[in-house]
């Protein structure tokens, strides 16, 4: 009887009846609560049903049962994964390889969960070891591209994954990885980037076709809208911090808010933003489809993305149409390639008021200027900091004390947003300011492997190895605002601008010196120091770049002054103006939805 039920539970997890698998489970652990294949297949319904705590207690009784078996102790690596214990998760899958070396789904999920942990350089280091014994399989080089992405090689990762997704074109997951990591190589044409954007809508119409009825015309274009937010970010997580001013902004006598939430690692920023919506769902468990009528059911009139192409995103659902208005903002600086997403909320410098900016994208732009963001400050953050260079400031661990009069520039940006063309433009800036030293702190450079390689990097770019300064991340959020107190300018990523860590900069009091791209993802510093009239410190060629930062290293007077300044100069700009930004975010959503209902559409 119990060989029989486990044969049926089976049959329907690989139906996708994960539900009725764990109804029919539930009767053989009643009947046999120390059978392994019933915990084991118990752990597997209920990660397919979302129910991340449950699956990993069935997953830990099934792996203690039978001590040693690899198979269960990778499937209880991957259900420590699942609830966000990605350190477990390491250890697990290192003891389920300690049992069988040459186990593929444990170096798989063991990749997985280094990179998740930014342990890039080991994770390079097993892929390539599994790859030498399994040449081109999916998962270890798509986890390969996402370390190498992760540790400033944009142009490596983007090949292998054009690659893969010239082997596995039906591959959804590729189709949408290869675009996203294509932001990141400032060696690409804008236009082959949409390009790959379109493709992924293609391959998602193809893969996912509509299956639901198309949704009520809007008719009353003075209703009481209901605001839809889809993210996998709600939560500490820049989306999260932009997005909670803006929800709680919002006009509740004309808007009421709904969040669904595709992530199962909601947090005290989760905390904070679900009481002040009207509905707050977890949809981890749902697919596409039963998400999109989950939506339907829950009467959505805008149906608003903020992830784009970024992890955890729900794109099939938005293709399936669930909403009769929907739009894409703030997640991803770039085309989403869905057509079923109308308009996507940009500014008029991140996107210019151009016909070719305008054919990049799928969606219709919707400017809203002054500035697309509104920033909340941290509550606690330190107190702005006098310029290091004027006060002697230490360098940290390793420094020399000697220079203590020295320009210290610096940046806190994702590994991943530097090209080596960002390298050369900080190496000759360390050039043109004699004595000056680079501060890059980042957690991708947690390891010393990283810490090495982005050395080299700099160091073949032209800078001087005595003058870098590299470290790992701080202990949180307050210490990383603590530690710009020791720079005196920031230099911006390239082709990829921050957008937290510039503004984080500004709030700090530290100037920010940025290089104007051709797309939104180069473009977004430039914007924020727009708003708060400093444009001049946005360059438009690389040779200007340099001088302006070595003008500012060469000018005490005014480093001094923006020191003095900057955090209010910011604090009252458009940049963190919420009431007026959710005005504004608001109009643009009414007139959307007044669009809809006059049947003009999102395209003129």
């Amino acid at each position: 009887m119990i060989e029989a039920r486990l044969r049926t539970a089976q049959e329907m997890l690989g139906a996708g009846k994960a539900a009725q698998a764990r109804a029919t489970l539930e009767r053989a652990l009643q009947q046999a609560p120390a059978s392994v294949e019933a915990n084991a297949l118990m752990s597997h319904a209920l990660t397919h049903l979302g129910d991340g705590p449950r699956a990993l207690y069935f997953a830990r009784r099934a792996a203690e049962l039978r001590p040693g078996d690899e198979r269960l102790l990778n499937n209880l690596a991957g259900a420590q994964a699942l609830n966000g214990d990605y350190d477990g998760a390491i250890a697990t899958y290192r003891q389920a390889l300690v049992v069988n070396p040459s186990h593929l789904s444990a170096k798989v999920g063991l990749t997985n969960a280094l990179n998740t942990r930014h342990q890039y350089a080991e994770a390079e280091a097993i892929c390539r070891e599994g790859l030498a014994g399994h040449p081109g399989q999916m998962n270890l080089s798509m986890h390969l591209a996402v370390a190498l992405l992760n540790t400033g090689r944009a142009r490596e990762a983007v090949r292998i994954m054009r690659d893969l997704a010239s082997r596995f074109p039906d591959d959804l997951m590729l189709a949408s990885g290869l675009p996203h990591m294509m932001n990141y190589d400032g060696s690409l044409d804008p236009r082959e980037v949409f390009e790959a954007h379109a493709r992924f809508g293609r391959a998602l119409a193809a893969r996912l076709p509509t299956s639901l009825p198309p949704p009520p015309k809007p008719t009353d274009p003075d209703k009481r809208l209901r605001l839809g937010i889809v993210s996998a970010d709600l939560r500490a997580h820049a989306v999260g911090f932009f997005a909670e001013p803006i929800i709680a902004s919002l006009d509740r006598a004309r808007f009421e808010v709904a969040c669904y939430s595709n992530t199962v690692g909601e947090d005290h920023v989760s905390a904070r933003i679900r009481p002040g919506v009207s509905l707050w769902r977890n949809v981890v468990p749902l697919s596409d489809e039963a998400l999109a009528r989950t939506i339907r059911a829950d009467r959505i009139d805008i149906l608003l993305d903020l992830s784009g192409h970024t992890a955890g995103h729900r794109l099939g659902t938005f293709h399936l149409r669930p909403a009769p208005v929907q739009a894409t903002y703030f997640g991803y600086p770039n085309t989403t390639g869905v057509p079923a997403i109308d308009y996507r909320l940009v500014d008029s410098i991140t996107d210019p008021r151009e016909p070719w900016y305008d054919a990049l994208a799928t969606e219709r732009l919707w400017r809203l200027d002054p500035l697309f963001l509104c920033y909340k400050p941290l509550p606690d953050a330190p107190p702005v900091a006098p310029p290091p260079s004027q006060v002697g400031a230490a360098r940290g661990p390793g420094a020399d004390a000697g220079a203590s009069e020295a320009i210290t520039f610096g940046s806190f940006n994702n590994l991943a947003k530097l090209d080596d063309a960002a390298l050369a433009l900080w190496a000759g800036v360390l050039r043109a300011v004699p004595g000056s030293r680079m501060l890059v702190k980042h957690h991708g450079l947690a390891q010393p492997e990283a810490r090495a390689l982005t050395a080299a990097r700099l160091v073949s770019a032209g800078a001087p190895a005595d003058r870098l300064v590299l470290e790992g991340p701080g202990s949180g959020a307050k210490e990383m605002l603590a530690a710009y107190a020791r720079m005196d300018v920031m230099l911006d990523s390239f082709p990829y601008h921050g957008t937290t860590t510039t503004c984080e900069a500004l709030y700090m009091g530290v100037p920010v010196v940025c290089l104007t791209g051709r797309c939104c993802a180069a473009r977004v510093s430039t914007s924020i120091l727009n708003a708060i009239g400093l444009r001049d410190l946005a360059a438009d060629t690389a040779e200007r770049y340099v001088e302006i930062a070595s003008a500012l290293a060469q000018d005490p007077a005014r480093l001094a002054s923006l020191r003095a300044s900057l955090r209010d100069r910011f604090v009252n700009s458009s940049a963190c103006d919420a009431p007026a930004f959710a005005r504004r975010f608001e109009a643009a959503l009414r007139e959307m939805w007044t669009r809809a209902c006059a049947g003009t559409g999102p395209r003129p």
